[in-house]
């Protein structure tokens, strides 16, 4: 599983990359690695693009950062908060982000992500000109490691106060991972959040029904898997089906959104093409839908 984890850096340079082009990373969270397989990939894309009506990788990746973002920020304007993890992060400037906008109420953000990628964003943002804000914090974890310092639990509890609402985030990573794996995790997920009384888990996900009904998306996932150097993996049918899966891991309650339903919210045009992705809200010690 060690080697699985490594082998989304790729994909998490290109993300990179894409955040950075749109002003949603400092340029210096951008790599080398991740501008040429930009350019490299940018005839599949735009040859995509032609017959999708204007459905790219990037646009898809926007509407998922964004509606990410959107709820991130609702869950702490409004259920108060306090605290955050995202598992693997990469090079996302998600937390300079709402640190910048809840530094204030006293926000805490902890970014992990494997050695390697820890290193490289550390040495990014040593660069930039301005201080980190208060409550930054960035830390070596292996969301598939046990009773390691790198663990999930291990990171958790020397980091995170049981006493604070807390969100626990991770984009672009699932997908990786076989189904039975995906599923350990978020039972592990659920079982932390149940420990704080209540809390919030904010994740992507890609549906069968979704992705394999529109042949461009077929071809899209193989690219992906190409340049990740292993399987994209479906794991659920539909919406029910991912559903059943969140309520058999713990969560209280959850809704799989689509982003396409929030584009002029999320400040995108409104053109809209197939449905790619789902943006998974689940919770732990909630009683009503999110």
């Amino acid at each position: 599983m060690a080697n699985d984890s490594a082998r989304i850096s790729p994909t998490a340079h290109y993300t990179g990359e894409v955040w950075c082009r749109h002003q949603l990373s400092p340029a210096a969270f951008g790599t080398r690695f991740g501008g040429a397989l930009f350019v490299a990939t940018a005839p599949l894309v735009g040859a995509l693009a032609r017959v999708t009506g204007g459905l790219t990788l990037e646009r898809m990746l926007l509407e998922r950062h964004l509606l990410l973002d959107d709820l991130l920020a609702t869950a702490i304007e409004q259920d108060g908060v306090t605290q955050v993890i995202e598992l693997a992060a990469g090079m996302s400037g998600r937390a300079l982000r709402m640190l910048k906008r809840f530094g204030d109420r006293g926000l805490s953000y902890i970014e992990t992500d494997l050695p390697g990628m820890v290193a490289r964003k550390r040495r990014a943002i040593a660069t930039l000109d301005r201080p980190m804000p208060p409550g930054h914090r960035i830390c070596t974890l292996d969301v598939f490691a046990h009773d390691t310092p790198d663990s999930f639990e291990s990171v958790v509890a020397a980091y995170l106060n049981t006493n604070e609402p807390t969100a626990i985030v991770s984009e672009g990573l699932v997908n990786y991972f076989p189904t039975a794996a995906v599923e350990a995790l978020w039972q592990r997920v659920a079982g932390v959040l149940a420990r704080f009384g209540s809390g919030h888990y904010l994740s992507d996900l890609h549906l069968r029904d979704e992705t394999q009904a529109y042949w461009p998306t077929k071809v899209a996932q193989r690219v992906i898997e190409v340049v990740a150097r292993g399987k994209v993996h479906l794991h659920f049918q539909d919406h029910r089906d991912a559903s059943q899966a969140l309520l058999r891991a713990g969560f209280s309650d959850s809704m799989l959104y689509r982003p396409q339903e929030h584009l002029e919210r999320l400040g995108l045009d409104t053109r809209r093409g197939p449905g790619l992705v789902r943006i998974v809200h689940a919770r732990v010690g909630a009683s009503s839908q999110p």
